[in-house]
């Protein structure tokens, strides 16, 4: 059974500028392979309320993904 409770979050998604433009026209999609940095199995990860933590990830992801090197980073809430 479901509350009638309306709960907002705010969530962040660090990510690439190339997958941002691929989320914008066809929404996020379920990896299915599973990599190593998927340390909660496939699926699409946020922060909750922690843009820093977004901003982490995003570069970390970016910096020891060797294809894109030099690529920005964007934002997602």
């Amino acid at each position: 059974m479901f509350l009638d409770i309306e709960h907002e979050i705010s969530a962040f998604h660090g990510t690439d500028e190339e997958s941002a433009i691929n989320i914008c026209s066809s929404g996020f999609q379920i990896p299915k392979v599973i990599r190593d940095d998927h340390w909660l199995g496939p699926g699409v990860y946020f922060f909750r309320d922690d843009y820093i933590q977004a901003r982490i990830w995003g570069k970390t992801k970016i910096e020891r993904t060797p294809e894109l090197h030099g690529k920005k980073l964007l934002f997602f809430k």
